[in-house]
């Protein structure tokens, strides 16, 4: 077809393009690796590229999850906080 897409390629497409979800594990991963990176004097642009997330999600991410307690002890404990804002989701 000339001009425009199949509606196969759309649909593809479109799946292509959903959301995809983090968990709060994930979410604060990726904040400590780009806490790391932004550190060593890494452009925030940079960071978000490297992360496979964009600077809105980046800066929406560690105002919601950045001054959270998280303790690793055989694992990942999540603070009540984080359980909160999961549940309500």
């Amino acid at each position: 077809m000339l001009g425009g897409a199949t509606q196969l390629e759309q649909k593809l497409q479109r799946r292509h393009m959903q959301r995809k979800r983090h968990s709060p594990e994930q979410i604060i991963r990726k904040l400590r690796e780009a806490e790391v990176e932004l550190s060593g004097g890494a452009a925030v642009a940079d960071v978000c590229k490297k992360l496979s997330i964009s600077e809105q999600t980046y800066y929406r991410w560690r105002n919601e999850y950045g001054g959270l307690s998280i303790r690793i002890r055989c694992g990942v404990t999540i603070s009540s906080k984080i359980r909160r804002r999961t549940a309500a989701s």
